[in-house]
């Protein structure tokens, strides 16, 4: 799923850089699906790992800066002008 997630990230690049209209919704998606990604890896390792501590601190720090990208950035996305502006070619 890494790899999966790295070529969409180059994908995602080329949409940013291309200022394509679609990048918006796939920063969002990409976003919600990785926040996703992260809660449910843990609690698969979780299940299969029972002896040891998956839930470290660490990992809810990855959890907070995925969600912290969720609730700031996904907004601004969705309701700012400028970003309205930028992504205007098909």
């Amino acid at each position: 799923i890494h790899c999966i997630m790295f070529v969409v990230l180059l994908y995602m690049a080329y949409l940013f850089f291309s200022k394509k209209r679609v990048f918006p919704k796939y920063y969002i998606g990409y976003a919600l699906f990785s926040f996703a990604f992260i809660v449910g890896d843990s609690f698969a390792v979780s299940m299969i790992l029972s002896k040891d501590e998956v839930f470290t601190d660490e990992l809810y720090m990855k959890m907070g800066i995925a969600a912290a990208t969720i609730l700031i950035w996904c907004p601004y996305i969705l309701r700012s002008k400028r970003v309205k502006n930028t992504f205007v070619n098909d």
